[in-house]
């Protein structure tokens, strides 16, 4: 044997290995899965116990313990144990399941599951969990935003900016950063102009002044060289903040664009702090100009 066939031989063998190691570890999770389910049925199993079947079906569970782990969702010491392994178990059995709970639960239990459903992304829960966005519980309405941003679909957002014009003091931020996270889904979606539609709903919001200023930033990001005349007018405005978001927007930009030449056209009727700033963002732009 000469030393291609030697070391093809030893591939296949490492291959062959690797091959039944992994045939191996799948059927000793299959093996252990109905012990696993046993001991979260079990009356008599302590809560120890079914803690850690719980941790250990977030790596091995499949389908088959779903019902078990849906028996769970109402128990105070164990919900959120189970949520952890409904979570990370494929298919859409764990997705029916929590769709479910919120009909029959309430508090922390109610705020778990809605956050799982916005860990899941699961746009068939829209519908429900928008209906929360009204609970009288300012943390249930903060979760069901949450989970509405991570879902983060055109259906989503428009749940989200419809609550907007309700928003108040103390459910403001809440939604506001609900609605910033739901923009950067849609724009890796690549659903540009719903992703501006929202931050323009959240600039014309009751709400902090630090969420519209970011929703500002992203609209002349996902916009790019239509998002100018937006960069310009915080440039030329009399509020520090919106100056100073510019110049963080503007050296996120790329540069063909026209970046620079806005910054450039705008120079002259700064005053010299500001325009101190923008030689600075200039120069990190890259242009002698």
């Amino acid at each position: 044997m000469n030393r291609t066939q030697y070391f093809r031989s030893v591939v296949v063998v490492v291959c062959l290995s690797a091959t039944v190691s992994a045939l191996s570890a799948q059927d000793a999770a299959m093996s252990e899965m109905p012990q696993l389910v046993a001991v979260l049925t079990s009356a008599e199993a302590p809560v120890f116990d079914k803690a850690k079947a719980c941790q250990r079906l977030v790596i091995i569970g499949d389908e088959s313990a779903v019902p078990a782990l849906a028996g769970l969702l109402a128990d105070a010491k164990l919900s959120a144990y189970a949520r952890d392994a409904l979570e990370a178990i494929p298919g859409t059995a764990p997705d029916v399941v929590f769709r479910d709970a919120l009909s029959r639960l309430e508090g922390e239990r109610l705020i778990g599951v809605l956050g799982s459903i916005g860990v899941r992304r699961d746009a068939e829960a829209i519908d429900a969990v928008a209906t929360f966005l009204g609970s009288d519980d300012a943390a249930t309405v903060a979760a069901a935003a949450r989970a509405l941003g991570h879902i983060g679909t055109p259906a989503a957002a428009d749940k989200l900016r419809n609550t907007l014009s309700e928003a108040t003091a103390e459910s403001g931020p809440a939604l506001g950063n609900a609605c910033l996270v739901c923009i950067q889904e849609l724009t890796k979606q690549g659903e540009r102009d719903k992703a501006v539609t929202l931050c323009d709903a959240l600039q014309d919001a009751e709400l902090p002044q630090h969420i519209k200023l970011a929703a500002t930033r992203n609209a002349i990001a996902v916009l790019g060289q239509k998002g100018l005349p937006r960069l310009v007018e915080l440039l030329e405005s009399d509020d520090e903040s919106q100056f100073r978001v510019a110049l963080h927007v503007a050296r996120h930009l790329d540069d063909r664009l026209g970046v620079s030449k806005a910054l450039i056209a705008a120079f002259k009727e700064q005053s010299p702090s500001r325009q101190a700033l923008m030689l600075i963002a200039l120069g990190d732009l890259g242009q002698q100009a």
